[in-house]
């Protein structure tokens, strides 16, 4: 090998040791500045142990003075607690926060030492509910000055060096510390993104009760009711769920929701929204209940308390009925009327007073006081139905087969209290004493929706919203395979054009289908399966064919 080849390794194996000599192991000082990163993250960020706050707090009281750097820290973290039940914490005494507001400044000039009092008050106006219904006025006051107070002094934490985990948070969210703290999530809290406000609940803490929750859940709602019509209705059932579990935003949620919800243009029914207005402020159209009421516009009472008509004209029809069967001409002559009514009374037989069935419990709870107690109305599962409209009032019946009763409202035979009668005594709800008894049966001269409509507007009560109440004119939907009459023909003709049947043949009885008019193509085919018209309004048979 020559001399110049030997030089070249020469040159080679010293570059290589050169460059071994200089690789070098990071993972140890990355270990030990992550360590030290979590402990400067926290830097006085602690909450201290709870006795010795009581112990700084009533030393403060006592001298008006803060005795040393730890104490003045120690008090800042317990101006929002309560030691005593007799003893408001701190913030709501007036002129000693403020005392406290001026000693704090006195440590600005050493910024490690305010930032420790700083993150202090944070935790303080973190944790104080100051804007609760039944927080003093004292206590709200200083809340917004601690608010004022720290915002105008956030730069004087932030010191040269690594800054501590909750010094990074309140200086990039700082809009915690306005009048405004929560908008700036709720675009993002909509779409499902919370990294932010979960880095805000660790780094200073919040607990799920605290305020800022709270005004994270009706920024959403209020970011929500500024979309358009469509967006914003599709989201309302989302909405109302934030509400759930959080009772003290339920007043300011829910009128926000429902406020926007009636502004839209013709908005359609939401029954979700109907529901939750009704349990939360009770029936709109009681007297009691005006108050609760007044939370919202006039529009969206009114909308709300039309929404309420239907649907308690819908349980009577269709819940209360004495078979449990929908009476579908009935629910849809009724609903026309809805916008008339003005209010509405329920007399329930025993068998719906005690009943444990669900549906009925929620509206026995709804109606309130306008539920009445009925007896002498011809077996426990009858109830009567009590509609006022203007100057008269209307009364009909769950069971098949009674008339409709028209009287004067501001002479009623019958009190509107307690327990009524519903027989045909001069003080029943089927008394002599009445302007009309209409009844539920078609003649050659008309349908009986008919007659019904023509003696409410000889008395005043003219119907405005006219619904597809009339009598069927298309043939039954049925198909060549439904000619023989059977369980599964019976169901599907009725199922199919909407009307109630019932069969209690297995105990003897008979067959009856809700249908009361006695002539046209539906009772053609209950003619051909071997029904029979009853003059009270519907048809039966007895037993199915063999």
């Amino acid at each position: 090998m020559s001399d110049i080849l030997k030089l070249n390794e020469a040159i080679q194996r010293a570059l290589a040791l050169s460059e071994e000599a200089f690789v070098f192991d990071h993972s140890v000082i990355d270990a030990e500045n992550n360590i030290l990163k979590q402990m400067l993250g926290s830097a006085g960020g602690d909450r201290p142990p709870k006795d010795r706050m009581r112990e700084a707090v009533l030393q403060f009281r006592e001298t008006n003075e803060l005795q040393n750097p730890a104490a003045a820290r120690f008090v800042c973290f317990g101006a929002a607690e309560r030691f005593a039940t007799r003893e408001p914490p701190l913030i709501e005494e007036r002129d000693r926060f403020s005392r406290l507001l001026g000693l704090i400044d006195d440590y600005r000039p050493e910024p490690r030492g305010f930032r420790r009092c700083f993150r202090g008050l944070l935790h303080t106006y973190i944790a104080y509910d100051g804007e609760h219904r039944d927080t003093c006025v004292e206590g709200r006051e200083n809340w917004r000055t601690l608010r004022d107070y720290l915002h105008d002094r956030k730069k004087d934490i932030v010191v040269q060096g690594t800054q501590p985990d909750w010094v990074e948070c309140i200086s990039e969210h700082s809009n915690l510390l306005t009048a405004d703290p929560a908008s700036r999530y709720a675009p993002d809290l909509l779409r499902g993104r919370n990294d932010a406000v979960e880095e805000i609940r660790s780094r200073l803490d919040v607990g799920d009760r605290y305020w800022l929750m709270r005004r994270l859940i009706l920024a959403q709602i209020e970011h929500s009711t500024r979309e358009a019509d469509a967006p914003f209705a599709r989201n309302v059932q989302n909405l109302l769920s934030l509400l759930d579990s959080h009772e003290g935003l339920e007043d300011e949620g829910l009128g926000l929701i429902l406020n926007r919800y009636a502004a839209i243009r013709s908005p359609s029914l939401h029954a979700g929204l109907r529901d939750r207005s009704v349990r939360t402020w009770g029936n709109p159209w009681i007297t009691g209940n005006r108050k609760k009421w007044a939370r919202v516009s006039d529009a969206a009472c009114a909308l709300v308390t039309n929404w309420f008509k239907l649907h308690v004209i819908r349980t009577f029809f269709e819940l209360m009925s004495d078979d449990r069967q929908t009476d579908q001409r009935r629910v849809r002559f009724w609903e026309q009327y809805h916008e008339q009514i003005n209010d509405m009374y329920f007399a329930l037989g025993s068998a719906t007073r005690y009943s444990s069935n669900s549906a009925v419990k929620e509206m026995r709870r709804e109606m309130g006081d306008r539920l009445l107690g009925l007896r002498n109305a011809g077996g426990s599962s009858n109830n009567a139905f009590i509609m006022m409209m203007g100057d008269v009032a209307a009364v009909e019946f769950g069971v098949i087969g009674h008339a409709c009763f028209l009287y004067k409202r501001d002479s009623l035979p019958f009190e509107l209290r307690g327990e009524v009668n519903g027989g045909t005594a001069d003080d029943g709800l089927r008394s002599p004493d009445n302007l009309e008894r209409l009844t539920h049966v078609d003649t050659r001269h008309g349908s009986w929706e008919e007659h019904f409509a023509d003696a409410l507007r000889r008395h005043g009560a003219a119907r405005t919203v006219l619904l597809a109440t009339d009598p069927p004119a298309h043939a039954p939907r049925t198909s060549a395979n439904d000619s023989v009459l059977s369980r599964q023909s019976l169901r599907k003709f009725c199922d199919s054009n909407g009307i109630g049947w019932r069969d209690k043949s297995a105990v003897g009885g008979n067959i009856s289908v809700n249908f009361p008019y006695n002539s046209g193509e539906f009772a053609e085919r209950l003619k051909r399966w071997g029904f029979t018209f009853s003059e009270r309004g519907f048809w039966w048979r007895k037993g199915w064919p063999s």
